[in-house]
């Protein structure tokens, strides 16, 4: 949200001359995904009005850090995953999630609790449009489909990209950095009114 609110009241140059604010979409990769995410629902919740002239259209969450307490078969499948173990993804949210969580059952990281956030309506009155990328070889995998799935069910105009790899390959493998990278932004000009 502070990077929003310094794209708002920004005076550099480059941001001022370059983009725009009209046309905004909060882009996360993995853990950023789900940073992207939980950023979109504070502000589809009422925070567009206090940053006006940013404008959101839409999310990209690439591969994002989605998980809880009942394993998905991905998740038991890539346990010992060489890059994203499951005690690793383990440690991480409770690393992240507040003190006196009991469990991954939390909103910060199963955006299914509850049947999903009661903010996803002002998502959709917001006009939003989501794009979920997610690759075979990610233990985060089936989380990512599903919540792709979920965002459909909730009226939530979505868009997916789903293929071969394993999470964060666009960092290892150039040759696969282009479509990964592509995605967005063919995501955004076909959603661009």
């Amino acid at each position: 949200m502070d990077g929003l609110y310094w794209i708002k009241s920004t005076q550099d140059e480059w941001v001022r001359k370059y983009s725009d604010l009209s046309n905004v979409y909060l882009f996360g990769s993995s853990c950023g995904g789900n940073i992207a995410y939980h950023a979109g629902l504070r502000v589809a919740a009422g925070a567009y009005k206090e940053l006006e002239p940013v404008k959101i259209k839409g999310l990209i969450l690439h591969q994002p850090y989605f998980s809880g307490k009942n394993r998905t078969e991905s998740e038991e499948k890539l346990k010992d995953d060489q890059l994203l173990p499951l005690h690793a993804i383990d440690k991480m949210f409770d690393l992240s999630l507040p003190k006196g969580t009991l469990d991954h059952d939390h909103e910060y990281s199963n955006p299914f609790l509850n049947g999903g956030s009661k903010h996803l309506d002002d998502v959709i009155a917001q006009g939003w449009k989501i794009l979920v990328t997610g690759v075979s070889g990610d233990p985060l995998v089936d989380n990512a489909r599903n919540f792709a799935n979920f965002m459909e069910e909730k009226g939530i105009k979505t868009f997916k990209l789903f293929g071969d790899g394993y999470h964060a390959i666009e960092g290892f493998e150039p040759s696969k950095a282009a479509a990964l990278i592509g995605a967005p932004k063919d995501f955004i000009c076909a959603t661009t009114n």
